[in-house]
């Protein structure tokens, strides 16, 4: 992986969807990968994320690691009411609804024909 820059820890953050795109992504006729012509969709890059169903799932996550920091530092997150106010923001603007329904196209999409993801 020297050729593509990538240094050993940022390897190892690779998804397992991320090492196939990689290893079987058209080459040219010395084996060099060719670019993309596009930018690939994230449920082709193999995003592990998930955009949050509902407000109340979303302010729950941030819960959980408020939680789960608080337990690590006895603080808990230090802009944890910030984020709140931003995720509350996002759901009243209707950010959060649009990347829910780009996500489900681009799911929809990318479904085999036996109802897998490919």
């Amino acid at each position: 992986m020297d050729k593509f820059g990538l240094k050993p820890w940022e390897i190892a953050r690779l998804t397992d969807k991320q090492i196939q795109c990689i290893y079987f992504h058209a080459r040219d006729e010395h084996g060099v990968l060719v670019p993309p012509t596009r930018t690939p969709s994230r449920a082709e890059f193999g995003t592990r994320y998930d955009p949050p169903e509902s407000l109340e799932a979303e302010l729950q996550v941030l819960a959980d690691l408020n939680a789960a920091v608080r337990g690590q530092n006895g603080k808990g997150l230090t802009n944890y009411a910030e984020a709140v106010e931003q995720v509350r923001g996002k759901w009243a603007d209707g950010t959060r609804q649009r990347q829910r329904a780009e996500w489900d196209v681009e799911r929809a999409q990318k479904k085999g024909t036996d109802g897998e993801f490919t």
